[in-house]
């Protein structure tokens, strides 16, 4: 997807489970993240964000920055309020570097009830639209490839922005 700034959920360990995503960035990305990890003087944060590259002039990954959303711990059990404490520090994040379009991954892990996932990331979404001065950001494209998701994702919209 043709993006500036993607949002990437994860868990504390800062692992990409997205095989697509470590191959389009020939692992570069999860390299990033293992130095972060291994750099930190304090633990990864539940709710925070970290941020890498797209791995590089070799990296088939469009968006030039990723922006690592830590929404569950090692086990992957999510949490609603890290969810929405990641997502807007990601927004914020996104808009302070000048990203123009916005690409964010639903951040249920596979473990999570996805109806609530994209309950609390579109309420997330509409907390920063209208809670901060939007200067660069012009587009926030949320991405799944499978039907189930968009479904939640479409009816979390219209309940969040009422729109039929």
């Amino acid at each position: 997807v043709k993006s500036d700034f993607l949002i990437y959920p994860t868990n504390n360990m800062l692992e990409i489970d997205d095989q697509l995503l470590n191959r389009m960035s020939r692992r570069k990305i999860q390299i990033e993240c293992d130095e972060i990890l291994k750099n930190s003087s304090i633990n990864i944060k539940m709710g925070n964000i970290y941020m890498t590259s797209n791995g590089g002039s070799n990296s088939d990954v469009k968006p030039t920055r990723i922006c690592h959303a830590v929404v569950a711990g090692e086990s992957k059990l999510v949490n609603d309020g890290d969810i929405s404490d990641s997502m807007i520090r990601a927004l914020i994040m996104a808009d302070t570097e000048k990203a123009n379009i916005v690409t964010i991954i639903p951040a249920d892990c596979g473990t999570h009830d996805l109806d609530r996932t994209a309950n609390v990331q579109m309420t997330s979404i509409n907390t920063f639209l209208t809670t901060y001065e939007v200067l660069n950001i012009k587009y926030i494209f949320i991405v799944m490839d499978d039907e189930i998701s968009y479904d939640a994702f479409i009816n979390a919209f219209s309940i969040v922005f009422n729109s039929e």
